[in-house]
């Protein structure tokens, strides 16, 4: 009895949610034909695709900045997930993705989906998204993990912001990079190959303990980009005593 209750409990949830994806503005359930507008580059090996419905609905769409798309793309059986980059209320959908070596659906994005094809395009999933009210954040990326921090960029009032912290191979594959250059905010960028502007190995404990020293041990932390990195993150994080609730990390299903 107690596994059927806990069954139908996880069952009424996610019919919870599906219902208030739903009833978003622009929202819909399963999958949705979108159409390909327009494809550009945004850094080396990394690609901006925009979406519009490809049906008679052209209403806004709403969601919660930090939230990712699950696109399906023509002959490829399993989706993938790409965190929305353009703002909420937009008619379009904007995802940004970086090509991967063995990545099936970027490689077939990158090269051969083209203006005008489409997908099928799940409804705005997730959970990472910064909390209401004002406190002082601080954004920790590496990688394609800048993406979600470029969404909260463009939506969370840049008082909040207190620092952001990027890790890139080059400067050529570091995405963004230009809009938080401009943005007046406090950035510190590292690139990791030898020979490039700014190379230089981060040590993760002292990077930290400037980060805390800036923001402070009560504000909020987030993190996105390859595993290892965000449990090195939230390891220093929480060595220098800041509350492991107020560390927030990406982690796609």
């Amino acid at each position: 009895e107690a596994i059927v209750f806990l069954i139908k409990a996880c069952m009424d949830a996610g019919d919870r949610r599906y219902t208030q994806v739903e009833n978003r503005k622009g929202g819909w359930q399963g999958e949705r034909e979108f159409r390909l507008i327009k494809k550009y580059a945004k850094a080396e090996d990394t690609l901006c695709f925009e979406f519009v419905p490809n049906d008679s609905d052209k209403s806004k769409i709403e969601f919660t900045p930090g939230q990712y798309l699950t696109i399906r793309c023509p002959g490829i059986s399993s989706p993938r997930h790409y965190t929305i980059t353009s703002a909420p209320g937009s008619k379009t959908l904007q995802c940004t993705t970086r090509l991967m070596p063995k990545g099936i659906v970027s490689k077939y994005m990158h090269t051969t989906l083209d203006i005008g094809d489409c997908c099928l395009v799940a409804p705005p999933s997730g959970s990472f998204s910064v909390t209401r009210g004002n406190s002082k954040i601080v954004l920790i990326s590496a990688g394609i993990g800048v993406t979600c921090m470029a969404a909260f960029l463009r939506s969370i009032p840049k008082r909040r912001i207190k620092s952001v912290y990027h890790v890139d191979k080059t400067p050529q594959r570091h995405a963004f990079a230009e809009e938080f250059d401009e943005s007046g905010l406090d950035c510190t960028f590292y690139y990791t190959y030898p020979d490039t502007p700014n190379y230089l190995r981060p040590n993760l404990r002292k990077v930290v303990e400037s980060l805390i020293a800036k923001a402070g041990s009560k504000a909020e932390y987030y993190i996105c980009g390859p595993e290892d990195f965000m449990k090195s993150m939230r390891q220093r994080l929480e060595e220098q005593h800041v509350n492991p609730k107020r560390v927030f990390t990406q982690h796609y299903q």
